[in-house]
């Protein structure tokens, strides 16, 4: 079982930790939508193109909105499309958001956050220096080599770096988990035995690792490719290799009180990435719990959450 798996199944009461409430899970989704709102009207402005991505297209599909439990919200690019995000976020964005990229010190992810400002959130998994906000994860959808060996070489090139980038990350935040999560022995075991590889990467800095692993996601320049991947998803390159007319051309679908691009192919998309049944609602009992250590949304209509 992957480690953020096993901390969503934590009981945060014999930890001291927090689970938010129905209530404040409705403010946290309410803040996202404002930040897609103003992520989108900036890629409008720009003509550039994003994408609805994992869960946040089966809410749209199933829920027209946010997955009722849900507490983020993802989307893709493409490379070419992120690229020209990324050169126009400050300008645009910058007063009230942050674009956190993989390398960026002190950031442990190798996928991009938009962060909005004035927020705090501290999961279980980060370091004493992080200092995250409220985000959007950004999951950019490569370009794979059309011959079949190529593709199955970037492949491993790409698992070989999430490996190393693993590694390094649990045993960056090996302490801030454990300080938090030490009494149970799942957690530890599973820290442990990640970290332990650490030691063995310690020639390059953690956010030199992260960069590199980007660099290696984006080696194939072929825009026009058969399939496109998405490394730093939650499945990794295999599991997350799709053909480019079905997740590259877009339809507009009702979301919360807007309309955003979700995939045409979003049937073969989901289908593919969360089985046949996708539309049907799982048990309560299977509904992601949303533990953190601290959530600051700055509201002050209703004062901080934490």
């Amino acid at each position: 079982m992957a480690l953020q798996d096993i901390l969503k199944n934590l009981n945060p009461e014999d930890l001291g930790l927090m689970v938010i409430s129905d209530e404040e899970l409705k403010l946290v989704q309410e803040k996202l939508e404002s930040m897609l709102r103003d992520f989108d009207e900036v890629c409008t402005k720009y003509n550039i193109k994003w994408c609805l991505f994992g869960g946040s297209v089966i809410g749209a599909v199933r829920h027209e909105g946010f997955i009722p439990w849900d507490d983020d919200v993802d989307i893709f690019m493409t490379r070419k499309e992120y690229n020209k995000f990324r050169q126009i976020a400050e300008t645009e964005m910058g007063s009230r958001y942050l674009l956190k990229e993989p390398g960026r010190k002190n950031y442990i992810y190798h996928f991009p956050q938009l962060q909005l400002r004035h927020t705090e959130i501290e999961p279980i998994q980060t370091t004493e220096e992080a200092n995250d906000g409220l985000y959007i994860d950004i999951f950019i959808m490569e370009n794979t080599p059309n011959n079949a060996i190529l593709r199955k070489f970037h492949g491993l090139l790409c698992t070989i770096m999430l490996f190393i980038d693993s590694a390094v990350r649990q045993n960056k935040c090996k302490s801030h988990i454990l300080k938090y999560a030490g009494t149970d022995k799942e957690i530890v075991a599973a820290i442990n035995k990640r970290a332990s590889f650490a030691w063995l990467f310690g020639f390059k800095s953690f956010e030199k690792w992260l960069s590199l692993s980007d660099k290696v996601f984006s080696l194939c320049g072929n825009d026009e490719s058969k399939y496109v991947a998405c490394p730093s998803g939650r499945l990794h390159y295999f599991k997350e290799t799709y053909q480019r007319k079905e997740m590259c051309n877009y339809i507009k679908h009702k979301f919360e009180n807007h309309e955003w691009n979700i995939p045409a192919g979003y049937e073969y998309y989901l289908s593919k990435r969360y089985g046949t049944d996708y539309m049907t609602v799982p048990p309560k009992e299977k509904h992601e719990k949303h533990i953190y250590v601290k959530l600051d949304l700055n509201d002050n209509s209703r004062g901080d959450i934490a």
